[in-house]
């Protein structure tokens, strides 16, 4: 996921994407247990990598995720390739 995050930030010169992602969106944690987050502001992630200290690899987003465009259109994406190709459209 960081390598996804940082292509998008490189391809966007910094500006906003063109959409958000519709939340609960679900993550894969290095100990194979997943975290729900409710909201982009929730700290899930934070607290488990709190209670799991031993652990530094990144989580994984599993897919599906529904995301919704600056223009109102709505799309699920169903792999990392795909949501690379919704952030490489924000430049459109």
């Amino acid at each position: 996921m960081r390598r996804v995050y940082a292509a998008c930030e490189s391809d966007t010169d910094d500006e906003e994407q063109c959409f958000a992602f519709v939340y609960p969106i679900s993550y894969l944690m290095p100990d194979s247990s997943t975290v729900t987050v409710a909201s982009e502001e929730s700290p899930a992630l934070r607290r488990w990598y709190a209670a799991n200290p031993r652990y530094t690899e990144e989580p994984t987003l599993l897919f599906p995720v529904d995301v919704v465009f600056d223009n109102g259109n709505t799309a699920t994406l169903n792999s990392e390739r795909a949501l690379r190709r919704a952030w490489a459209s924000c430049g459109d």
